[in-house]
């Protein structure tokens, strides 16, 4: 999940951390997010466990303010986390699929683990699909690689190859797990396979991706 901007002051003064990876919106994108103009910072990232993931915000959401103050620019977001404390509790206005929402969230201590591209190892699951139009081959998960990853039953799918080459440039690699193919929820080879074969060449499409990490998004072209 390259080109973001990671939520992370370095020093040695005690900082507050989101757990988010943010980046610039897109134009091409606007439609998709269900915006009317540019703006704010894209949710590329979210760390698992992170002040982010427990007030509830997800990949894809697009952040507009932060504890009363405008996000124009991703680029906006990060000092206005690193300049509060361990503990500080902010209001986030966002947008999710155009519409207004708000959460509070409470900062947690800045470390060194928020996560960027995911790292998982090639699953060894059964009934993978065949080459798809994505050029991605997938696998059905089991009970216990969604309990380790605290997904649901019949919840993604675990990604067995990277053809496309482009989405190993995006960061996804063997392991990982497919939660959305666009906003389609995929929970099975079948409903993965389907899902892909509604894109043509030449579109990209944004998948929400977990690994042991951090849930996140990743866009790929469609070869």
């Amino acid at each position: 999940m390259n080109a973001v901007r990671q939520i992370q002051q370095t020093g040695h003064v005690t900082r507050g951390q989101l757990g988010v990876q943010v980046r610039e919106v897109q134009r091409d994108e606007m439609a998709e997010l269900g915006l009317t103009r540019p703006g704010g910072a894209l949710v590329n990232n979210v760390q698992n466990g992170s002040a982010a993931a427990k007030a509830g915000i997800r990949a894809g959401d697009v952040i507009t303010a932060f504890n009363g103050s405008e996000i124009v620019h991703s680029s906006d977001l990060p000092p206005l986390v690193g300049a509060m404390a361990p503990g500080s509790r902010a209001k986030v206005k966002l947008l999710r699929d155009g519409k207004p929402l708000e959460l509070t969230v409470v900062l947690e201590l800045l470390n060194d683990q928020v996560a960027a591209a995911p790292d998982g190892k090639p699953g060894k699951g059964p009934a993978a699909s065949d080459g798809n139009a994505l050029g991605i081959v997938v696998s059905e998960m089991d009970a216990t690689t969604r309990s380790k990853l605290d997904l649901a039953p019949g919840e993604g799918v675990r990604v067995s190859r990277v053809e496309n080459p482009i989405a190993r440039q995006a960061g996804l690699t063997a392991g990982d797990v497919i939660l959305q193919v666009g906003k389609m929820p995929v929970g099975s080879v079948v409903a993965y396979n389907a899902a892909a074969r509604s894109y043509k060449s030449g579109d990209k499409v944004r998948l929400l991706v977990r690994n042991a990490d951090s849930t996140g998004l990743v866009t790929v072209l469609v070869p």
